[in-house]
């Protein structure tokens, strides 16, 4: 017997270690970890909590008040946030750092996956201990983490605060329904009491698990003869959520001591006292009796306190609206906004939505069929009263998280915990009403290979991480070059107003003070949220008036506030899914030049920043580089009043983008490869998709200079140069095609134009100044004084003695050796200690055989520079070493 326990226990720590090393591997196969590690890795609610981490792993402490995730007012960050998760995994690694040498973002992904992974051994504990068979219960944990719903939402790269509060949630209930042997202790109910209140502290998404936990344990006390064991537990269980009301900061600041779970705790209890005063005997078999005394005491309590103590109901508000108008449209967001008040229309977005039935299928996979099998078995012990208190109680657990997760998707991970229960019950009662435990029959056996294997199956599907059941993160590659231009220019304590995912991002890598964030727990910050969602839909004068309430100093606009009309849209929660066009979002998008309290300071193809101008601060505008999804010719359709933008146009234009960019980055892989002829054909089809792609019109471009078409080549690069007159790139290959045509004039001018745009690029300079000496030479008469009249005109920069070294080196590769040498010679005066001028000197004196001069030269050069080899080996080369 014990050879067997010892088995399973091997087994269930290998089923740990497998699942949390499948967790890590594919987190850290996610593009936008390989893409850029920990830089921009988390988005919204998990960027705000890995700030948090990092503060306390870097040995800083959380600010009591941190102006930084609400500016002007700040927050008080452990009164607004449950914010306990986070200084327990940076206190950690601050103690495990020294043994294992990882950055704390890597950490942190250990960390996360190895302790979410503990509701493994929550899950076995507890089916063992409801149907006391190990094997069975063992099952139930091996399906419990094989189930997509289990892990799903973590390897999406998310650092969420359920990962680190459900164990402590299920192993509460399994210490709950624990049965003491022995003498009377109160070990148990002290630990579920004590994880409850870490749940608790954590994460405030357990109160309402708390919630449906208290009606669930009300609903069987009321069916079930009360045991004294269940009310001493349950007095110990509310003992330590009263402790943590008072001591949590979060809690006791949004009244949680007086909410409705909490109440039915304290109705419970109250009944308990009075059933024992009374005697056991008066309610044994009265079952009318007891539901009688127990709702009148119950709606006794809650509604007069209820009704003077409002503080916890209108910090929930807003999922009480949303619970409400979700059951009243079955499920169904009505296309209709207006048929929503705001807070039910923000609230019901993806991991909000309802469950279409493939997904469900998909996450819940085979746990979902046997559980189902097993919950119908438990229906008819139930209906013949042959069902105990604590397979009742998690039996209704299970029902109630399964319809709430088919209500509300962010609920998985509970209906998935409470479902693989009873995949043990499957296991364990053969006959589904009674019989030997675990008495295997080869039906039986055979259900149970075909349904593991099926899911052992969904583990390699990599798309599962890209479904849209889960969070939407906006391109990877545009918010790391969003935050480094943040960075890189602006202040630190100049502020950003952001779409409220988009902040935590701006806040943790950016560390600039963002307006809006993504916890909605702040009553004050679902109100600014709203202001912002219906300003921004208004005129500029109304969005201007909001940056300037909040002490804006920057606004970023991103793609989808426009284009995006969904029911989960910003569109959508303002009521405005007619959108006019003299709307600040419009105005953002296609009319940025018609701002006039706002200028545009950066832009990618998704996000632009616009600095708030105050009232007389005059226009500091950059022209925006040109982008088919910002060109307004291109979604104007006469047919329709022309004050509304028109979708339909729009998703027929975005249509062709989607189709052209598709074709754009196969032909990009083909050109990478090497295969010029595909790469052309599926550039092309990206033009006849869009023909204002100027990405493909580049590339075409440079296949045709390739083929030696020059002319065409040309007039693809004008085309590009057209559409966006910023493209230095373009300018570049636009000369250096009249180069080839031998009309260095104009090669020049677009060398010229190129060189302006960027004048950081050294390509774009050498190009310029190779341009004006080739049309100087062909202007000029070849005598030696004519060169030196033309100097200022061809060098960038007269005082740069780099710019003369770079024009001596045109002269020395096309053999005029001496006037080479006459422009080094001025680069070293310019420069003296420009070694490579000395060099270039050494080079051109060797070649004209005036060897004495060029082993001098190459012994000053060694003396700027003692690690050139180049000149030693000419020294030595000019001595005859």
């Amino acid at each position: 017997m014990r050879e067997k326990k010892s088995i399973i226990i091997i087994i269930l720590l290998l089923l740990y270690a497998v699942i949390s090393g499948f967790k890590v591997h594919y987190i850290q196969r996610l593009d936008r970890y390989l893409a850029g590690g920990e830089d921009c890795f988390y988005w919204t609610e998990s960027a705000f909590h890995y700030r948090y981490a990092a503060m306390v792993a870097g040995g800083e402490t959380i600010p009591p008040v941190d102006r930084m995730v609400q500016y002007p007012e700040s927050v008080n960050t452990y009164e607004d946030f449950t914010v306990f998760m986070e200084p327990v995994a940076g206190f950690l690694y601050r103690v495990l750092a020294p043994f294992t040498g990882v950055s704390f973002f890597d950490f942190l992904i250990y960390f996360n996956s190895f302790f979410s992974s503990l509701s493994i051994f929550a899950v076995y504990l507890l089916a063992r201990e409801i149907w006391k068979d190990r094997r069975a219960a063992l099952l139930a944990a091996f399906f419990y983490a094989l189930t997509p719903a289990s892990y799903g939402r973590l390897i999406i790269g998310s650092y969420l605060r359920e990962s680190f509060s459900l164990p402590w949630i299920f192993f509460s209930i399994f210490f709950f329904l624990k049965e003491r042997s022995g003498k009377k202790s109160l070990i148990y109910p002290v630990l579920s009491g004590f994880c409850l209140s870490l749940a608790l502290a954590s994460w405030h998404f357990a109160q309402f698990y708390y919630t449906f936990f208290i009606f669930a344990l009300f609903v069987a006390i009321l069916l079930k003869r009360v045991k004294p064991r269940v009310m001493e537990n349950l007095a110990v269980l509310t003992g330590f959520a009263v402790a943590a009301g008072v001591f949590v900061p979060a809690l006791r600041t949004k009244g949680f001591l007086l909410s409705w779970p909490m109440l039915a705790s304290y109705a419970l209890l109250i009944f308990n006292c009075l059933v024992v005063w009374g005697g056991w005997e008066v309610v044994r078999r009265k079952k009318l009796f007891r539901a009688g005394l127990l709702l009148f005491l119950t709606f006794a309590l809650i509604l007069p306190v209820g009704l003077l103590f409002r503080r916890h109901g209108a910090e929930y508000s807003h999922v009480f609206s949303f619970l409400k108008y979700k059951l009243l449209f079955l499920g169904i967001k009505p296309a209709d906004p207006g048929l929503l008040p705001y807070s039910a229309r923000v609230m019901w977005t993806s991991n909000a939505n309802t469950v279409p039935l493939n997904d469900l299928v998909y996450y819940l996979s085979s746990t979902l069929f046997i559980a189902l099998a097993a919950l119908a078995a438990a229906a008819g012990k139930f209906a013949r009263n042959r069902i105990g208190l604590s397979e009742q109680l998690v039996f209704f657990l299970a029902g109630i998280f399964l319809v709430s997760y088919i209500l509300v998707v962010r609920l998985e991970v509970f209906a998935v915990f409470f479902l693989s229960l009873f995949v043990a019950r499957f296991a364990a009662v053969p006959s589904l009403a009674g019989g030997k435990r675990f008495a295997w029959s080869p039906a039986r056996a055979g259900t149970f290979a075909v349904l593991a294997a099926l899911l052992l199956l969904l583990i390699p599907i990599r798309q599962m991480t890209r479904l849209t059941l889960y969070e939407k993160v906006p391109p990877h590659a545009q918010r790391i070059d969003l935050v480094r231009w943040i960075r890189e220019n602006t202040e630190p304590d100049q502020s950003f107003l952001t779409s409220f995912p988009l902040g935590s991002t701006i806040s943790t890598y950016a560390l600039r003070p963002i307006i809006l964030h993504s916890k909605f727990e702040s009553e004050a910050l679902r109100k600014r949220v709203e202001e912002f969602t219906f300003s921004l839909c208004d005129t500029e004068e109304d969005f201007h008036r909001f940056c300037r309430r909040y002490r804006a100093d920057y606004f970023i606009y991103q793609t989808d506030l426009v284009f995006n009309n969904d029911r989960e849209s910003h569109r959508y929660a303002a009521d405005r899914l007619k959108l006019r066009k003299d709307s600040a979002a419009y105005k953002f998008h296609f009319r940025p030049e018609s701002l006039e309290n706002f200028s545009l300071v950066h832009q990618d193809n998704y996000y632009r920043i616009f600095r708030v101008r105050g009232e007389r601060e005059r226009e500091v505008s950059i022209v925006p580089f040109y982008h088919p999804s910002f060109d307004v010719e291109l979604y104007i359709n006469r047919d329709v009043p022309e004050e509304y933008f028109d979708d339909r146009v729009a998703g027929e234009v975005n249509d062709s983008l989607l189709a052209a960019t598709e074709s754009y980055h196969r032909g990009l892989g083909y050109w990478n490869r090497g295969e010029y002829e595909k790469a052309r054909i599926e550039f092309e089809r990206a033009v006849e998709s869009n023909d204002r792609f100027i990405m493909a019109t580049f590339y075409l471009g440079g296949a045709d200079y390739r083929d030696g078409d020059y002319t065409r080549g040309i007039e693809r690069f004008r085309r590009v140069t057209i559409l966006d007159p910023v493209h230095p790139e373009a300018f570049s290959y636009l000369g250096m095609g009249y180069e080839e045509l031998g009309d260095l004039k104009i090669a020049g001018r677009a060398y010229q134009k190129a060189f302006e745009l960027d004048p950081a690029n050294p390509v774009y300079r050498d190009d310029l100044e190779r341009a004006k000496l080739e049309e100087f030479l062909r202007a000029r008469p070849d005598s030696p004084g004519s060169f030196r009249l033309g100097e200022e005109e061809i060098v960038v920069d007269p005082g740069d003695g780099g710019a003369y070294n770079r024009l001596g080196v045109l002269h020395w590769r096309s053999g005029r050796y001496r006037r080479a040498i006459a422009q080094f010679e001025k680069a070293v005066e310019l420069d003296p200690r420009l070694a490579i001028a000395y060099y270039n000197l050494g080079i051109n004196h060797e070649a004209l055989g005036e060897t004495a001069r060029a082993r001098e030269y190459f012994r000053q050069a060694l003396e700027i520079d003692p690690e050139s080899s180049q000149a030693r080996n000419n020294r030595k080369s000019v001595l005859g070493e």
